[in-house]
């Protein structure tokens, strides 16, 4: 996964293409869930329950790296903010 945004001093903003690298973000790890989850539905045979699952857990994945790279880093243990 990729690190915060970075917008160097006076430019524009952001590239347009940190933005595709945020979807893939968001994407891929629900993909990656929806599929997982369907491969084990079939081969357990317990309908869309483990699809479902896998697509929230890929979801919550997806969302977290989303907010990782788009949010500043907080105060570590090392640094006197608390």
């Amino acid at each position: 996964m990729s690190g915060p945004v970075e917008v160097e001093p006076g430019s524009s903003g952001p590239s347009p293409w940190s933005y595709v690298g945020l979807g893939f973000e968001i994407a891929v790890p629900l993909l990656l869930g929806v599929v997982l989850g369907r491969r084990l539905d079939v081969w357990l045979g317990t309908g869309p329950w483990l699809l479902l699952v896998g697509a929230a857990l890929g979801m919550a994945a997806g969302f977290l790296a989303f907010f990782r790279t788009v949010l500043p880093p907080r105060g570590g243990a090392g640094d006197g903010v608390r």
